[in-house]
């Protein structure tokens, strides 16, 4: 039997890829590796059953319950995506310093913003997370 592999990329998004897995799951495929952008379930169908228990309180199965855990989790992306946007804007403002065309210049602009707009999304996620951590202590 032939191995499934499957090529995703999530950008850290935590609900897209858990409802993503939940899809597979729920088709009856088993999670067997994983790579940054590759799953790789086996050539069966999964003919186990997982069991996972949970109190009955109206809300939904998160992956990361732990606060410390999910702030590590967006701190290691934020700052992947804050290293390149600085860099590409780093060598946009190079760019003023030199002859190059103005295409390029956009072309570098908009590398920065790609990847600072994700920067700050993480960085607003992490300051979310620690407010309600304060609340709950």
């Amino acid at each position: 039997m032939v191995n499934k592999k499957a090529f995703r990329y999530f950008g850290g998004f935590l609900k897209a890829q858990e409802r993503w897995l939940n899809r597979m799951a729920a088709q009856g495929f088993r999670l067997v590796r994983t790579t940054r952008m590759m799953y790789e379930y086996p050539g069966s169908y999964n003919k186990e059953l997982l069991i996972v228990e949970k109190r009955k309180d109206g809300k939904p199965f998160e992956l990361h319950t732990d606060p410390e855990d999910l702030v590590r989790y967006y701190q290691s992306l934020r700052n992947a995506y804050l290293f390149n946007g600085i860099f590409w804007a780093l060598c946009f403002l190079l760019n003023f310093f030199m002859r190059i065309p103005v295409a390029v210049s956009i072309l570098l602009g908009t590398f920065a913003v790609i990847f600072l707009v994700p920067a700050i999304f993480y960085a607003l996620a992490i300051h979310h997370v620690n407010e309600d951590r304060k609340i709950y202590e």
